[in-house]
């Protein structure tokens, strides 16, 4: 906020010094201004729409004749002074929308993020005539501002654009990690031939990138980081129309895992609370062989099917959860230093001279089987987890191996003696070593197969611990 004037505040991204953003001030925030004029244009529609309803009512109650005739023709011109493009302006006036016609379309999808929610408003609450004046003089301004541009917002629809505000930067930002992301991972893995940022639009926002024969699209929708991957094998081969080899097309994506991978992507990667890691982590996972990404992918769409069966009306017995962690905030890197770079910040490690992959599952333990731990002024608010790291090595002989397991709240998780949680790690690193190097099930993956015995491992430790039996009753039981 820049400054007050009257009944309106100017919005504006704090423009950065010369030494640029990373000495101070804002990121660029593309579509920054139609994004908060669409809001305030919705805020006002709403309190007119509002304050004619109430208008209604009232005249419903004195002449319902006249109601009936006069209304419907007030409130379509209060809607047609409110449109978010400000269309109630006369056609040459359209003109100024010339250089961002393809940027207010994506703004109109980000506003919409609020649309559904209800209005309470103050009976008699109205829109001066000046205020909406100004706001479409403002809207007919629009232009390629460098994403530093800002406006002037009324204080009725102050709140609205506010809480819009906080998804819509937080987004902004997570989409201003992915370029540095890309360049730093993608060529410390593959060379210039396998992968690289293809083009980076600062002003939709948008951006392209291709790892193998995929290209991936990721664009600003809704409020919302949507990705797109694109087959150039097989839209080549669609164009030349020619026959598809049979032994190159099992190592290609099917397009049921294609929609995996951007599901998991909106739905894991690019979600509340935005990370960085999750990204960089996502963006390894990419470079990897279409075989081992299948395993990974398994995995993803098991997990995905647990948690919407325990988000249903039936009720498991066993409610822990196990996930693919994606988070790091350790800055781990291969040598266990911690580093500073974009590639140390992912949470997943392919070391392709080794053909092996390194990732951590967390498992979320079940709170009605933890014993109770008086934990005052602690984080007893937090769920119980562990973390299993594990490394898959996909060579001539694949096999996972256990590399060390750490728990929540100080270490051990719910594990207040030190025995009994070594004896855990122990039992768990065994079950891994067991189904690590049985080949299982094919349609399964073999990372599924593991995950799958760790959080039963894990879920069978509980009630031993909870009824105060130690490792033995957790076995028996």
């Amino acid at each position: 906020m820049r400054c007050f004037a009257g009944d309106q505040v100017w919005l504006q991204p704090a423009t950065p010094p010369k030494g640029g953003p990373e000495v101070g001030g804002s990121l660029p925030c593309p579509q920054f201004r139609p994004f908060i004029m669409e809001h305030v244009a919705q805020e006002l529609n709403g309190i007119d729409n509002f304050t004619g309803s109430q208008q209604a009512v009232g005249l419903t109650n004195s002449n319902s004749i006249n109601a009936g005739s006069q209304l419907p023709a007030a409130n379509t011109n209060r809607n047609n002074l409110s449109n978010s493009t400000g269309l109630a302006r006369p056609a040459n006036a359209v003109n100024g929308f010339s250089r961002t016609a393809n940027g207010l379309p994506a703004a109109s999808n980000l506003a919409g993020v609020n649309a559904g929610m209800p209005l309470r408003r103050q009976p008699g609450t109205g829109v001066p005539a000046h205020v909406r004046g100004e706001l479409n003089t403002a809207i007919i301004g629009l232009g390629d501002d460098g994403g530093y541009g800002g406006g002037w917002v009324p204080l009725v629809a102050l709140k609205k654009v506010l809480r819009g505000i906080l998804k819509y930067l937080g987004v902004l930002w997570l989409f201003a990690q992915l370029p540095d992301l890309l360049k730093e991972i993608l060529g410390s893995i593959l060379k210039d031939n396998e992968g690289a940022l293809l083009n980076l639009d600062q002003e939709q926002p948008a951006l392209r990138f291709f790892v193998g024969g995929y290209v991936f699209a990721v664009s600003v929708h809704r409020v919302q980081l949507l990705l797109q991957v694109i087959s150039v094998k097989r839209f080549h081969q669609s164009q030349q129309q020619q026959q598809q080899n049979p032994g190159s097309a099992q190592e290609e994506l099917t397009q049921s895992e294609i929609g995996e991978i951007c599901d998991y992507f909106s739905r894991r990667v690019a979600s509340e609370p935005y990370d960085a890691s999750r990204v960089a982590s996502f963006i390894t996972l990419l470079t990897l062989p279409i075989s081992v990404l299948r395993e990974f992918l398994k995995l993803i769409a098991w997990k995905k099917g647990l948690s919407q069966v325990q988000g249903g009306d039936m009720v498991p017995t066993q409610k822990s959860r196990i996930e693919l962690c994606l988070e790091n905030h350790a800055g781990y890197s291969n040598d266990g230093s911690s580093e500073n770079t974009s590639a140390s910040k992912s949470n997943i490690h392919y070391d392709r001279a080794h053909n092996s992959v390194d990732f951590a599952l967390t498992v979320v333990l079940d709170h009605a089987h933890i014993p109770h731990i008086n934990a005052a002024g602690g984080a007893a608010w937090l769920p119980y987890c562990v973390s299993v790291r594990l490394r898959y090595a996909f060579g001539e002989n694949p096999n996972v191996l256990f590399l060390r397991m750490e728990g929540s709240h100080g270490g051990r998780a719910c594990w207040l003696r030190v025995d009994d949680w070594d004896r855990c790690k122990q039992r768990v690193a065994r079950t891994v070593e067991v189904n690590g190097n049985s080949a299982g099930d094919a349609n399964q993956g073999r990372l599924r197969v593991v995950a799958d015995s760790v959080q039963r491992t894990l879920h069978a430790y509980l009630p031993g611990l909870r009824d105060g039996g130690g490792i033995a009753a957790g076995i028996g039981s």
